[in-house]
């Protein structure tokens, strides 16, 4: 039998479709419901901090998360391994100079639409997201997804940011 907290972790998974798009209010009911599922398994407090419960179960922040499975989506439609209707939206750049930073895998970021919705589409957060993400990470080659999660995760550090 697993562990309430395995479960949780599981339905958290789901629970947590993590698009970068979700609207605020959304995001912080789920964290509200997360942290007290967290605060039940661990009995901990209710004052006690969020951040402070992540480090009890030694997860990442609920930000980190939803961050990391947006630039995985990314990078399997890259590769072709996400659903079609997905991997059809990216483009890779062709470098029109050759440059140090042309050999990095980058994509093209301008939007069909000008407006401040054709900015929210997947084609291009993702290809904004992605680029930013290239500015560290500096690929130029495909690497295995394993090898991705492990440098992704590298990258995205948790820091509590709150006052």
């Amino acid at each position: 039998m697993q562990s309430p907290l395995v479960n949780i972790a599981l339905l958290s998974s789901y629970v947590l479709f993590s698009l970068t798009h979700i609207q605020k209010v959304a995001a912080e009911a789920n964290a509200r419901v997360y942290h007290s599922a967290i605060r039940f398994v661990t009995k901990a407090p209710y004052t006690t901090h969020h951040c402070d419960l992540y480090a009890l179960v030694g997860w990442p922040s609920l930000h980190t998360r939803r961050q990391t499975h947006w630039l995985q989506v990314i990078y399997k439609s890259l590769l072709g391994k996400a659903p079609s209707y997905l991997s059809s939206l990216i483009t890779i750049a062709a470098p029109t100079l050759s440059t140090r930073s042309s050999r990095y895998i980058s994509l093209v970021t301008t939007p069909k639409d000008n407006s401040s919705f054709g900015c929210l589409s997947f084609q291009f957060s993702a290809a904004n997201d992605w680029n930013e993400l290239q500015n560290s990470l500096k690929l130029e080659t495909h690497i295995s997804i394993t090898s991705f999660k492990h440098q992704l995760s590298e990258q995205l550090t948790d820091h509590c940011t709150c006052t």
